[in-house]
């Protein structure tokens, strides 16, 4: 799991987001979050279909996905069970929840083959 992870204020602008973090971030998704809590993920292929010149007035919640199933994993969850949601999830990156329902990490295909071969399952 990567830490920290980079989240976005829903109330962010788009352009702030552009200017700001995505110029010192290089990542093609971002899970979007309010004192802790996941409200969703913004992939870098939505924001394509926004116009440059709505960059100003458009919010990151206009933008992103609003959070489900296929976006998330427990710290809990079992590296089987992390794999699996990951081959479902069409970006190649899970948020990852602690018992409470905070973000507090990121899950990618990469981080999930480290752990698989540091666990002697791969």
């Amino acid at each position: 799991m990567r830490t920290p992870v980079v989240s976005l204020a829903p109330e962010l602008k788009v352009s702030e987001f552009i200017d700001q973090v995505l110029a010192e971030h290089r990542q093609t998704i971002f899970p979007v979050a309010r004192a802790g809590r996941l409200h969703g993920m913004l992939a870098l292929e939505r924001l394509r279909a926004v116009p440059a010149a709505e960059w100003e007035r458009r919010l990151i919640r206009d933008v992103m996905e609003p959070v489900n199933e296929i976006h998330f994993v427990t710290v809990r969850a079992s590296l089987m069970h992390a794999a699996h949601k990951l081959k479902a999830n069409p970006h190649g990156q899970l948020a990852v929840l602690d018992g409470d329902g905070l973000l507090v990490g990121c899950l990618s295909e990469t981080e999930l083959t480290a752990a698989l071969s540091n666990a002697g399952m791969q």
